[in-house]
């Protein structure tokens, strides 16, 4: 199925970096483009700069760009932008500043001043919190490739299909 246009967020690289939020091990259902298929015949570098996953009843296509984050929806191309763009702000809880919190955290703690600086953009996900236990059960002595599959797996058997990309079916948690 072919994905909408990308679409601007609208945050600033120092509110959201996308990589860093998604790929650090406190979610498991984004994945680069690059590891879903490699017969596509698309550009190496352009898949790796995209995380795919599904968020509510959406497959969505992220990526950091320099000075914003864009998405695009595969499931449903012509579903309004600022829907997505909602649902996005709120997963990524965008509605309270990253950099009022790093500045308050950085008075008390001179450690997290130099932490803060060194992961900008690294937010906490606002996760389903059925999809955010089973996450906890499953990484009891697993590593992040595992859970990630073992979640996958779940995510086939008990969830329901919202859409593809990349030649990959994706279902809701």
């Amino acid at each position: 199925r072919v994905a909408s246009t990308w679409h601007r967020l609208n945050v600033s690289p120092l509110e959201l970096r996308v990589r860093a939020t998604l790929d650090n091990g406190q979610c498991f259902g984004w994945l680069p483009a690059s590891s879903l298929s490699t017969t596509l015949g698309l550009d190496r570098e352009e898949q790796d700069v995209e995380l795919i996953g599904v968020l509510n009843d959406h497959v969505i296509g992220l990526r950091d760009l320099p000075d914003d984050v864009c998405f695009r929806c595969y499931s449903s191309p012509s579903e309004p932008p600022a829907k997505v763009r909602q649902a996005l702000a709120s997963f990524f809880q965008l509605d309270v500043s990253l950099a009022d919190l790093h500045r308050t955290w950085s008075r008390g703690d001179t450690r997290m001043a130099s932490i803060a600086r060194c992961i900008p953009g690294m937010r906490v996900l606002r996760q389903d919190p059925t999809e955010c236990l089973f996450s906890f059960l499953c990484s009891s002595n697993n590593n992040i490739s595992r859970i990630t599959q073992m979640l996958g797996r779940l995510r086939a058997r008990f969830g329901r299909p919202v859409g593809e990309a990349y030649e990959q079916t994706y279902y809701t948690f």
